[in-house]
């Protein structure tokens, strides 16, 4: 890469960890093109914007040290790179996150060794309907028999009952969805995905709102890398009901179902948050303005789970209308202002009526928090250079609202 590359992006994937399968791309390719197009117009050089691989729905500690080598790679071949900004969605924005710790996860924590070259070079972290307080449809009975069959055969009805309404699913999205049709593109590379799929499911386990907890009372940040979250609903009223097929309303309801659980106190303060900010949330002018509880979500994360720190409201990138898969750019694209049937189906169908407006409005502001962080990130090392100050480099950056 060029000298003139100061800055990069790395796009981190959520928990099925794939940067590619067969013809399927995790981040729809127009991802890249946007947030690229948006800072090589506000920064005025190249930004190159690359996809990378994690370990799917391995456990956090693995997929962190996956990640980490990945990023060491990367820096290796990169030619006068000087910040490197992480956008991750789902897990990825927690794989993104926790690399801001003052502790590894991996190896019983301790020091970072080796990994402190990389993790200097870190600017920003953006995530996107990321679960840092965990998700509870990973304690539904649906996540719990996968993770272990033979220690829930109880759950094997409500199992039986989503398999049943997939099967009926498939057959109508089949030649339409660019999933399907990307995936049976390479067969065999497909079916070895899917079987690393059923040997790494221990990420059900970590994503529970109880181990997130038991995780964050051990990893705090240190502060130096600003983290913008971007959070992710779906309507509850009857018009999202009616428009939603039975696959999404069945992930939802298992998100939904919280039992007598009481949330932990950063997600009650997050609730309040968005409910402050509620007006301003990125959506089609039909649908009318989220209400947030505890059981709202994007079918798969709760949308209180997904604010890091909410007593840091600069924190908070935006709120968006969108389910889980929505702003991967796997939705139902038509075109803006010609009648017709969608381009391509997306993965769900919410009923939030996501669409084109929407998705260039969210990567705008994701392309702004990360020219923030790399504007602050230079003219903290500028400051440090002329004062010969090597602290100035710990001082903290908050990016905008």
């Amino acid at each position: 890469m060029s000298s003139q590359t100061a800055d990069v992006v790395v796009l981190v994937p959520g928990f099925l960890g794939f940067g590619r399968v067969g013809e399927f791309y995790y981040f729809a390719e127009r991802v890249i093109s946007v947030i690229r197009g948006a800072l090589e117009m506000r920064l005025g050089r190249p930004v190159p914007v690359v996809p990378c691989c994690t370990l799917p729905m391995g456990r956090l500690a693995h997929r962190q040290e996956f990640l980490l080598k990945w990023l060491s790679s990367l820096d290796a071949q990169l030619d006068g790179a000087q910040r490197i900004h992480l956008v991750g969605h789902s897990a990825g924005g927690v794989d993104a996150e926790l690399l801001t710790c003052a502790e590894s996860i991996f190896h019983d924590g301790g020091a970072w060794g080796d990994a402190a070259r990389v993790r200097s070079k870190l600017a920003s972290v953006t995530a996107i309907a990321s679960p840092f307080h965990g998700t509870y449809l990973a304690t539904s009975e649906v996540a719990q028999f996968i993770l272990s069959p033979g220690r829930n055969l109880r759950s094997a009805r409500s199992v039986a009952r989503m398999a049943w309404i997939l099967a009926q699913l498939v057959p109508r999205v089949a030649q339409s969805s660019d999933i399907v049709r990307g995936m049976l593109s390479a067969r065999p590379e497909t079916a070895k995905f899917l079987f690393q799929l059923w040997q790494n499911r221990e990420l059900i386990d970590d994503l529970s709102p109880g181990s997130m907890a038991r995780l964050r009372g051990r990893c705090r940040s240190e502060g130096r890398v600003p983290v913008t979250c971007f959070v992710t609903t779906t309507l509850t009223t009857d018009q999202a009901s009616r428009e939603a097929d039975a696959f999404f309303l069945e992930l939802r309801r298992l998100t939904a179902e919280h039992g007598a659980v009481e949330a932990p106190s950063p997600v009650q303060a997050s609730l309040a948050l968005l409910a402050q900010h509620a007006e301003a949330a990125i959506r089609c002018p039909e649908v009318t303005t989220p209400r947030f509880d505890l059981g709202a979500s994007d079918g798969v994360v709760n949308s209180a789970c997904q604010i890091l720190d909410p007593t840091n409201p600069a924190g908070l990138g935006g709120i968006c209308v969108a389910d889980h898969a929505d702003v991967l750019g796997h939705y139902d694209r038509k075109d803006e202002l010609i009648p017709g049937p969608p381009l391509n189906a997306g993965l769900f169908h919410s009923g939030s009526r996501f669409g084109d407006s929407q998705f260039f409005e969210l990567y705008k502001r994701v392309a702004a928090a990360i020219v923030r962080a790399a504007e602050s990130s230079a003219a903290v090392s500028a400051a440090s250079a002329v004062s010969g100050a090597g602290g100035a480099n710990g001082q903290a950056l908050s990016p905008e609202a």
